[in-house]
């Protein structure tokens, strides 16, 4: 038979009262990390989406709506005067779209032979815009074409320095559908990117645009535009719409949002070492309020003891009296003295 010692007794009772405490505190160690994660998904998840639809999406239909009205009112005779030294309405049309639209740098103007005017005018050597990277020969009626980033036939002030550029295009056909032309915008990303001038990026984090050859195209920075890369992990990585990914090499937990025609992908990183001081400022609630539990714990389990074992010593000298002072003071004596008592 098992005998029930005062020390047996008393820590199966601190046990059943500690059983409660334990198990809500393993409980709330687990929720902890992972609201603490579905909160900092969220945030960041939110953060990517709002910023890629500031940065891409509202200047991308703002330039679809552009080429949409221009289609629908250039004709072949519009772009022949438009070529030649003749004024017509384009002449003072297209200059003003430019001027008036910070996103567009330049604009280019060619038939179906190749000849072409540009806006703001300057010279180019043995240049046709059907061999241009932005030139998209077999494109349908109203498709707006983005080319990847490529060199530009600008002259630079240094030779060895060759400038970056992208360009949206469209080709233009008249009401027989019969291709007459094409129109071109080169694109300023320095423009662009003053939507995320004092763009506050949670977690200490980065936000970018880059195309699909790895090219920082929109940053806060602008000196990194056409400067700087992604890592090209990052862009295999974007396999979907929207994800993010852990890039253990650079140590960022990534975020992104992907486009199509654009090929465009939207990066927010944050540092993992932000993520971990997150996840740790959050645990060390947790264990102040653990410590503090213990302790009270800790101060009422000696209490428990000493009044425990006044209360057994009470009861042994009220049944034993004096003649049971070789017995153990515990369970085992009182029951001793008890069978002593009955025996008499």
């Amino acid at each position: 038979m098992l005998t029930l010692t005062s020390k047996r007794a008393l820590a199966i009772t601190i046990s059943v009262v500690l059983a409660p405490f334990l198990l809500i505190s393993i409980y709330s160690f687990f929720y902890i990390r992972i609201n603490t994660e579905n909160h900092f998904d969220e945030t960041m998840f939110r953060f990517t989406s709002n910023s890629a639809h500031n940065c891409i999406e509202n200047p991308i239909r703002k330039i679809n709506v552009l080429f949409s009205s221009l289609s629908g009112m250039i004709e072949k005779h519009d772009i022949i005067e438009y070529i030649s030294p003749n004024h017509t309405e384009l002449n003072l049309l297209i200059p003003s779209l430019v001027n008036a639209n910070e996103m567009l740098a330049s604009v280019l103007v060619s038939d179906n032979q190749d000849n072409y005017k540009i806006y703001p005018p300057f010279e180019l050597e043995n240049y046709k815009p059907s061999s241009r990277p932005w030139y998209h020969r077999d494109g349908f009626k109203d498709q707006v074409f983005y080319s990847e980033p490529y060199i530009s036939a600008k002259k630079t002030n240094s030779e060895k320095k060759k400038e970056k550029s992208i360009s949206v295009s469209m080709n233009l056909f008249d009401k027989h559908s019969e291709f007459i032309g094409n129109i071109a915008f080169d694109l300023s990303f320095v423009a662009m990117s003053n939507n995320m001038q004092g763009l506050v990026v949670p977690y200490n984090g980065h936000f970018k645009v880059a195309a699909m050859d790895g090219s920082v195209i929109m940053s806060s920075n602008t000196k990194d535009i056409f400067t700087r890369t992604v890592p090209a992990s990052w862009i295999s990585e974007a396999k979907d719409s929207t994800g993010y990914f852990r890039d253990e090499v650079n140590k960022k937990i990534v975020f992104y949002q992907a486009y199509q025609n654009p090929d465009w992908v939207a990066f927010t990183s944050v540092d993992i070492k932000e993520y971990d001081k997150l996840l740790n400022d959050s645990y060390i609630v947790l264990v102040y309020v653990i410590l503090a539990c213990i302790f009270c714990y800790f101060i009422m389990a000696l209490i428990c003891r000493a009044y425990f074992k006044q209360w057994i010593d009470t009861l042994y000298k009220n049944i034993n009296g004096d003649d049971g002072n070789e017995l153990p003071h515990n369970f085992a004596g009182l029951c001793q003295g008890l069978a002593k008592k009955m025996k008499l």
